[in-house]
């Protein structure tokens, strides 16, 4: 992962790891109480461009270890996933797992072929897993 400002950065080891904007959140479940880093993109880490809200970063920034990109979004998955794609184009600069979230409000994408073929771009130019789920979604990592 590219460096970021140490600003943009907070460092946690709690067992909940919640990232939340306007109302929508995601929870990820941090049992064995790793170091991650909470990473604040939007406005932050990348100030110019199409970017995505947050991203959780296990371990330190220059160690490999997965890195969770954070779109919370109302209900626009096609721009959701630009944002993600891009901001995984600006930050992710090695072999690390990646995995792209887009936590609607209450749209419920999963049958739509278009989101179908989005996620099969993700794991392809990407290597990366993209996952879309509603607000309150927790994740174990």
């Amino acid at each position: 992962m590219r460096d970021i400002e140490g600003r943009c950065v907070q460092g946690t080891t709690d067992s909940n790891i919640k990232l939340e904007e306007n109302g929508k959140k995601i929870i990820f479940k941090n049992p064995g109480r790793k170091f991650c880093l909470k990473i604040q993109v939007d406005g932050c880490a990348v100030t110019q461009g199409i970017r995505c809200d947050k991203l959780l970063k296990v371990g330190e920034i220059t160690a490999k270890g997965e890195e969770s990109y954070v779109e919370l979004k109302g209900s626009d998955i096609k721009h959701a996933a630009e944002q993600l794609r891009e901001t995984i184009k600006t930050l992710h600069n090695d072999d690390s797992p990646v995995k792209a979230y887009i936590i609607c409000s209450s749209v419920k994408p999963a049958a739509r072929t278009s989101i179908q073929n989005e996620k099969v771009k993700f794991k392809n130019t990407l290597k990366a897993n993209l996952i879309i789920k509603e607000s309150g979604f927790e994740v174990v990592i």
